[in-house]
């Protein structure tokens, strides 16, 4: 999966529309060196999403469900817990905090709707980021739980500073943990601005307004490079370079470039070779550059995944052979876990080794290989089989449930 673009930036994300599916969809992948570190095929967001905060209005309160129904438009209503609408921010001021028909509040979509239900809403409103929580309705830090003893002193120094008595919440989250402090700063900044728009303009605006938009998969993979260095974002959908260029105010992120792409010749799903990067993952055989080769395949309780030596003919003695097939296997094993978004539990089996100090290595470097990935992936242990246990955490659709949602059906190259 490498391409050979001269490019002033070679840290890329991708969004471009994907025919062949039964729903309007499009691959978003993101390219370093000329190297695909990820791909996904989405459909286009729903308008009500997840996440999105509204200008609501009170039609009915039930106090038989504990629950008040806030109409967001004329033709959305959402179910808020009255629990959930502790702390809430009306538009108008109140003498108390009794929620009441017709009071018009700042509500956040927290759940999407499900068959005849409506979308689930709560009035705690919260802006998330990759390292950070900021709570709007509440105050003080709090830090993920996760986060080891070292890693929780130096934050709560750090983002202390930061807070500087802003009166905005702030969870620091586990992923936070070994970053480098311009990069927390960098995302802590967009959240606070945002946070302070918000509460400062929030109340003026007219009721059903959307206040804050969610942002979809492409923008948040987009700010996650952009938080790691210059980063180039090319489209061929119209929304997403317009949507961007109108939020970067024409150019004033330093380091973000943008490109709208439009070739009727070559379309961009064509020239970054979507097409073969899809057919590629959903194969059960990947070759390893030895000649060996591995078998992914998904069950219904775990994923497994076996090496094979295939073509390869090795000169050495079996057990260097051996050793040498794996070494090859687990960072592509690695690799196709990450592509391919697998979760649960992952089975590797590798080719036997007879010396101890070879299972040692090849253990330390899955454990790197997984490391290096940015997914949550444990490696648990190796079997007497020789079998490598692995647990991922599970974040969002696999890519083979991608593509069953969209209906794609990719063409024989």
């Amino acid at each position: 999966m490498k391409f050979q673009k001269d490019t002033a930036i070679d840290n890329k994300v991708i969004a471009a529309a994907l025919p062949g599916c039964t729903v309007e969809a499009y691959a978003l992948l993101s390219v370093k060196d000329h190297k695909v570190q990820d791909i996904r095929v989405l459909p286009r967001e729903e308008s009500v999403a997840e996440g999105n905060i509204y200008i609501g209005r009170v039609d009915s309160i039930r106090r038989d469900l504990g629950a008040a129904f806030v109409r967001i438009s004329d033709g959305m209503e959402v179910y808020l817990p009255l629990k959930e609408a502790e702390g809430a921010i009306f538009r108008t001021a109140k003498k108390d905090a009794v929620l009441r028909n017709g009071d018009e509040l700042l509500i956040q979509i927290s759940g999407q709707a499900i068959k005849m239900k409506q979308p689930k809403a709560t009035a705690r409103l919260t802006l998330r980021g990759n390292y950070f929580v900021l709570k709007l309705t509440e105050r003080g830090l709090s830090l993920s739980r996760k986060l080891g003893k070292a890693d929780r002193k130096r934050l709560q120094d750090l983002v202390g500073d930061w807070m500087d008595g802003s009166g905005i919440g702030c969870l620091i989250r586990t992923a936070a943990a070994g970053q480098e402090p311009e990069i927390l700063k960098k995302e802590y900044d967009i959240l606070r601005e945002k946070a302070a728009w918000l509460l400062q303009y929030g109340r003026s605006r007219n009721i059903y307004v959307c206040l804050y938009r969610e942002q979809e998969a492409w923008e948040k993979l987009l700010e996650q490079q952009y938080l790691q260095g210059p980063v180039e974002f090319v489209t061929d959908i119209a929304a997403f370079y317009n949507r961007i260029n109108e939020d970067d105010a024409g150019g004033c992120r330093d380091g973000l470039q943008l490109r709208n792409y439009q070739d009727d010749l070559l379309p961009l799903y064509k020239l970054y070779d979507v097409e073969k990067h899809l057919q590629e993952l959903c194969r059960e055989k990947v070759w390893l550059p030895c000649g060996g080769f591995l078998m992914v395949q998904q069950t219904e309780a775990f994923a497994a995944i076996d090496v094979n030596s295939g073509r390869y003919e090795g000169k050495k003695t079996a057990e260097e052979n051996a050793f040498y097939i794996n070494c090859q296997a687990v960072p592509e094993a690695v690799r196709q876990i990450h592509l391919r978004r697998l979760s649960g539990i992952v089975l590797i089996d590798l080719i036997n080794m007879k010396e101890a100090e070879h299972r040692k290595e090849i253990m330390t470097f899955l454990k790197n290989c997984s490391e290096a990935v940015g997914r949550n992936i444990r490696v648990v242990d190796l079997t007497s089989l020789q079998i490598a246990e692995l647990t991922v955490k599970k974040e969002g659709r696999s890519l083979a449930e991608q593509l069953a949602v969209c209906g794609y059906r990719y063409a024989v190259i």
